[in-house]
């Protein structure tokens, strides 16, 4: 990430200048995606490899000794693949490959280098003028309460948007502050624990007069709270707040230590990473004689955490978690040992160091690996402590592990920043129809968003992803994106705002797309999950205001239809489906409804729902079988209706769906549509038996078909279709290089589909069959 601050209007300049194109590789270049390079890397004179680098850049390039690496001659307009390929490879690379891209730019920078100026100048007046009375203007509209950070438009306008920032903190602050000055707390839920955590931590760093209210305010949700997991995040931001309010932690050590042994069942992530920090502010304060317990209990909790932790990076199954977690235990290891703690060794403090640094290269080594991690925070706290801590410093290979973090860190920060502009884009694209592209642009941002800072942007643009899918008529590719983002917003715990997904973007949408279909009883199990997904995250609790919850309205709208329509069917399925309901803690609820709004299906209504939708509880229906058309042919798949050929047949559908989509352009002349049956059996087999295709396969939970079906669909192609497979290969990079599936489809629905659910299913089937 460039130290050099590049305002807007030279950065708009270089681009105009460079008729809106890469320096290096003369391709049309969008703004928003446009990287501002320096030709000559800004390394070369922060962080030199050697002590003549630059010397040996300019004899290298032929240059002479006035050339400034921050001056116009060296900025190119770049594309952020090639910016990073380049790197310093023009010095560094045997090859040379990059040397003709370098002399090249450097050559048309001098020659543009009066025209950027002039352009600078000019673009600069406009702006000028155009902000000559923003600043008073904005930030008394900012303090008024009638604009927020996000409304202002950042391009040119100079203004201190750190200061307007912290008014609007201070702002946000002051209306939760008022609301539980009035209210106190009413539903204990995760909603109320969000806004009480951002208010309490805000006071904590602002050193506001209110943290003893807000202490009192966390005691008493710690006292009331009936959930175990949000137990433990409450009495976290309680001992922490006591922390930062200088108060003893003896009144709870008794729960703090309670506290640290239900960590031995705790597999969250974001509870295990905070028991990490508690911890080591316990053993800090068991050094100042600031809390009752003995050493050997301190050091017994200390291996029993440590060994939990090392544990749950075992079972992890993503790098990402393995990495915040030994992230974690790298915090609990930073501590002194018990040998270290009683040793009167003077080198006591070296070898704690040379211990301290031998943990951190094995936490990096892993990290440069992953996205999903607090890069920022990492760097903060490592030059915080070697700022406290003299002997770090003198460490000798400290420079090299600074360089290392500050490196990531800046990949980090320099991804963030161009995130906004990206998802921009892709809003742009969807809101013109354009899907197709619209999918690619979202599955970038999708990618370079999923880390602590902008996990709200990722799973945004996985919720448009499901959204383009459901506008091109593809509806099990929607239904995997859908339930994806209530995957990651149930599992991942984050901000309010992050949590309102899973309902919002999320299981609203996965049931909506059921009613479609005319799945209605996995319809109506998801508009319940919907509403206990209010009841414990919202701050309004199960709201059905139309002017507030449009989609929950709706939901419930459907759910009261599909009701009244099982009344006029036979008694058996009335009887089953009203059990049903009821199992759902639906049942009294929708009738109560039905008879307010005085609302009913004849028979003569049923039969023209039917004639014109077919029967409103289809995934009752035992074979299951579902049909599209997706590049002009006709695809269908027949399956048995149990739980886990449910599950993997919807999984190769959407799969199936989703690399249809990356060859939509060419024409594959097929023979003949495409008739498919997923069989259950002890293997995994795909054959053709009388022109139908089978897919046998085994019926284990923990099989793994991702790369077995991409197997078949390739197959399917080169069997059935007149298509060349190089065509096909250079269509699906995207696909494959993007990174377009997070999760298999197959565990998501295994893990929030209740095999209940099945029962409902054959009991109507059943009757069906009667």
């Amino acid at each position: 990430m460039s130290k050099q601050n590049i305002p807007q209007y030279l950065k708009r300049a270089i681009w105009e200048a460079y008729k809106k194109k890469s320096g290096y590789e003369d391709i049309p270049i969008l703004f928003s995606e446009m990287e501002i390079d320096h030709i000559i890397p800004e390394r070369v004179i922060l962080n030199p490899k050697e002590k003549n680098e630059f010397l040996l850049w300019k004899v290298k390039y032929d240059l002479n000794d006035a050339f400034n690496i921050h001056s116009i001659e060296n900025l190119c307009p770049s594309t952020r693949d090639f910016n990073l390929m380049k790197s310093d490879k023009g010095l560094y690379d045997e090859a040379d490959a990059y040397k003709k891209y370098i002399i090249r730019a450097l050559i048309k920078a001098k020659e543009l280098a009066p025209k950027i100026k002039e352009l600078g100048e000019k673009i600069k007046k406009n702006l000028a003028t155009r902000n000559a009375n923003s600043v008073t203007k904005l930030i008394n509209l900012v303090e008024e309460g009638k604009i927020e950070l996000r409304y202002l438009i950042l391009d040119g306008i100079k203004v201190d948007y750190t200061q307007i920032g912290e008014l609007e903190e201070f702002e946000k602050y002051n209306i939760i502050l008022s609301k539980y000055r009035t209210q106190r707390i009413i539903y204990y839920n995760f909603g109320e624990y969000c806004e009480v955590r951002s208010a309490a931590r805000y006071s904590q760093y602002k050193k506001t007069e209110d943290l003893a209210f807000w202490l009192d305010i966390l005691e008493d949700f710690l006292s009331n709270i009936p959930d175990s997991k949000l137990k433990n995040n409450v009495f976290y931001e309680l001992a922490f707040a006591m922390f930062k309010a200088g108060k003893s932690w003896k009144p709870i050590e008794v729960q703090l230590i309670e506290y640290f042994n239900s960590m031995g069942d705790e597999k969250n992530l974001e509870i295990l990473q905070q028991s990490a920090v508690l911890f080591n502010i316990f053993y800090g304060e068991f050094q100042r004689g600031r809390v009752d317990s003995s050493i050997d209990k301190v050091f017994e909790l200390r291996e029993f955490l440590l060994n939990n932790l090392i544990e749950n990076i075992e079972l992890a199954k993503t790098q990402a978690r393995k990495a915040n977690l030994k992230n974690s235990a790298f915090l609990i290891r930073s501590s002194l040992t018990r040998d270290e703690l009683l040793d009167r060794d003077p080198d006591a403090n070296k070898k704690w160091v040379k211990r301290y640094f031998q943990n951190f290269i094995q936490l990096l080594d892993i990290i440069e690996n992953v996205k999903f991690f607090d890069f920022s925070g990492l760097y903060k706290d490592f030059t915080r402590l070697a700022d406290r801590i003299e002997y770090i410093k003198e460490f000798p290979d400290y420079d090299e592990f600074h360089s290392r973090i500050a490196t990531l860190k800046n990949k980090y920060e320099g991804n963030n920043s161009t995130i906004e502009d990206l998802m921009s884009r892709g809003i742009e694209l969807y809101n013109n129809k354009q899907y197709f592209k619209a999918i690619r642009q979202f599955q970038n941002v999708k990618n370079i968003s999923f880390n602590p800072d902008k996990l709200y942007t990722c799973l945004f643009s996985v919720y448009y992803i499901g959204e383009c899918y459901k506008n091109l008529e593809l509806y099990y590719a929607a239904k995997y994106y859908f339930m994806l983002v209530f995957y990651l917003a149930e599992e991942i715990d984050a901000e309010y705002n992050i949590k309102q997904l899973t309902y919002n973007c999320g299981a609203d949408r996965v049931a909506a797309l059921n009613y479609f279909l005319n799945n209605g009883l996995e319809a109506v199990y998801f508009t319940s999950i919907s509403i206990i997904l209010r009841e414990f995250y919202s701050l309004e609790g199960f709201n059905l205001s139309l002017e507030k919850n449009n989609n929950m309205y709706a939901l419930i709208e459907n759910a009261m239809k599909n009701l009244a329509y099982s009344k006029q069917k036979s008694e058996n399925i009335k009887d089953i489906i009203g059990k049903y309901y009821e199992i759902l803690d639906l049942l009294n609820f929708l009738e109560e409804g039905l008879n307010k709004l005085n609302f009913s299906y004849s028979k003569d209504d049923v039969k023209k729902i039917e004639d014109k939708y077919g029967f409103l509880f289809k995934d009752a229906i035992n074979p299951r079988q579902f049909s599209w058309s997706q590049l002009g042919v006709k695809w269908t798949i027949t399956w048995e209706n149990n739980f886990l050929s449910t599950a993997l047949a919807e999984e190769f559908i959407a799969y199936t769906q989703i690399f249809l989509s990356t060859i939509e352009d060419i024409d594959i002349l097929s023979a003949e549509d495409v008739v498919l049956k997923l069989k259950p059996s002890n293997r995994f087999y795909f054959t053709n038996v009388n022109r139908e295709k089978i897919i046998e396969v085994l019926e284990e939970r923990d099989q793994d078909y991702f790369p077995k079906f991409f197997t078949i669909i390739f197959q399917l192609l080169f069997e059935s279709f007149i298509v060349s497979k190089d065509q096909i290969m250079e269509k699906i990079k995207p696909l494959l290089e993007i990174g377009y599936f997070s999760n298999y489809y197959a565990d998501i629905y295994k893990k929030f589909i209740h095999t209940d659910l099945f029962e409902t299913y054959h009991q109507i089937n059943g009757v069906l069959n009667e």
